[in-house]
């Protein structure tokens, strides 16, 4: 028996060819809101090239968490980050209770940032709680776990998304009484026919806010803010594992990055495997972006031949005279999610200079290895010489590269003529040529050329050692 032919009409026919008519009217009927991915995520520096350089150019939205023993230099990037970054909200989470006033201004004077105390935490009058000087960074020393994430999921609540459409970015608020106050008659009209949501013109992609928490093993469960022994670590982990979900899943759309403080501890009686651990649960490590694992190194460990010392401490000549003293960290980035994983470098902690002040991370030290780990510098410590792309130096000694670094302008021009370069900001160079993405390119090129060389010398040598 022949087989019966399909009708022409019902061959046209397609069932789903409105498909995206039908996900357009679920959007705006659950208030979602379709969007694409961004190949290209703009980045919100770290004032440290390195680190940005091993992040993928900076931080993005997402959960940061730093870990590592005891000076670790932890809460010193923390505050390092914060202290420079630039988002309409900044606040810091104190909840150990250990931030020196003096310390945050002198990480501010090494960055080139020269505000006092009063200027980046502001000044409340007594009587009315009015502010006399705006706070740059809101500061809360606190002790309930829970009043962080309360105010997390506030802030969420009440910031706009921030979202990429096509090569615009836009505020996307709720339809509400006082957000159609706020906005007035700038939301898009068509849009809000569409969506019912209202559209406002950003003007960039950057963070609405960055959170530093320092750090989370010190964060109290409010089940636990009594005299109550209780089963302290579970209480913390469960706490942790209820919280973050809470908050987590809104930070990109709302542009939020959180950088966390965490431990690694060791623990007692482990006969076999790695006995270090990180508390406050496994939640802390599933959640988090971007994990970074900071460890102090010997100074003769570290990379760049360093000069005169003892042990881990490092002294070096000052640029104002006397000695300046350092410790190192490397640092790996052990779990990525927004960039490349598993990238590593080292920061130089500049413990005190010829005043005998502790300087936060050093910029010095930071512009070396940048330079170096993207091929553009060569030599050892006492003969440096920079190729960075038109700029190519003579061959400098080690105080002369500090003096193009963190020396006054005067300086910096005249060292500049004596080390055969133009009058430039050598770390500026260096921060645009990261943010335009050609820094981790470099990275990667260096990386290869180096593997090839050294394939290249074994096999040199394997050839020598046959016999004719």
């Amino acid at each position: 028996m022949a087989k019966k032919k399909p009708d022409a009409e019902a061959v046209r026919f397609n069932p789903i060819a409105n498909i995206d008519c039908i996900l357009d009217d679920i959007e705006k009927d659950y208030g979602l809101s379709g969007t694409s991915l961004d190949a290209s995520e703009m980045c919100t520096t770290t004032s440290l090239l390195c680190l940005d350089m091993i992040l993928g150019g900076g931080i993005r939205p997402g959960w940061y968490t730093f870990l590592g023993g005891e000076q670790s230099c932890k809460s010193t990037l923390a505050n390092t980050i914060m202290a420079s970054v630039l988002a309409p909200v900044v606040a810091m989470f104190d909840y150990e209770g250990s931030t020196s006033a003096a310390y945050i201004e002198n990480i501010q004077r090494t960055n080139g940032q020269p505000l006092s105390v009063d200027e980046l935490f502001g000044v409340r009058d007594q009587k009315s709680q009015k502010w006399i000087i705006r706070p740059r960074v809101r500061y809360y020393a606190e002790g309930v776990a829970e009043k962080f994430f309360d105010f997390l999921a506030k802030l969420e609540r009440k910031l706009p998304d921030k979202v990429r459409m096509g090569d615009s970015w836009f505020y996307v608020y709720e339809n509400s009484k006082d957000n159609k106050s706020l906005v007035g008659s700038n939301y898009d009209q068509s849009y809000f026919k569409k969506t019912g949501k209202l559209r406002v013109p950003a003007s960039d992609g950057s963070l609405q806010a960055v959170l530093v928490l320092d750090s989370l093993p010190a964060m109290l469960p409010e089940r636990l803010d009594v005299d109550d022994p209780g089963s302290g670590m579970a209480a913390q982990a469960r706490m942790f594992s209820e919280q973050l979900k809470r908050v987590k899943g809104k930070m990109k759309a709302k542009r939020i990055a959180v950088l966390a403080v965490n431990q690694l501890r060791k623990a007692p009686a482990v006969m076999f495997g790695n006995p270090e651990y990180e508390p406050c649960g496994e939640a802390v490590r599933f959640y988090s972006d971007v994990r970074l694992r900071m460890q102090p190194r010997v100074m003769n460990a570290a990379p760049g031949n360093a000069t005169v010392g003892k042990g881990s401490i490092e002294e070096e000549e000052s640029l104002c005279g006397g000695t300046d003293t350092y410790r190192y960290i490397h640092v790996r980035a052990i779990k990525n999610k927004l960039s490349n994983p598993n990238m590593e470098t080292w920061v130089r902690l500049w413990i005190t200079d010829s005043d005998n002040q502790a300087r936060g991370l050093d910029p010095v030290w930071d512009t070396w290895r940048y330079l170096v780990d993207t091929g553009q510098a060569s030599g050892k410590r006492n003969a440096v010489k920079i190729a960075f792309g038109s700029h190519v130096s003579k061959s400098m000694k080690w105080l002369q590269f500090k003096a193009l670094i963190v020396g006054g302008k005067k300086l910096r021009k005249e060292t500049c003529a004596a080390v055969g370069l133009k009058a430039i900001d050598l770390r500026a160079l260096c921060r645009a040529q990261l943010a335009n993405g050609e820094g981790q390119l470099k990275y990667f090129e260096a990386k290869k050329l180096a593997v090839a060389e050294k394939a290249s010398k074994t096999k040199d040598v394997s050839s020598s050692d046959d016999p004719e």
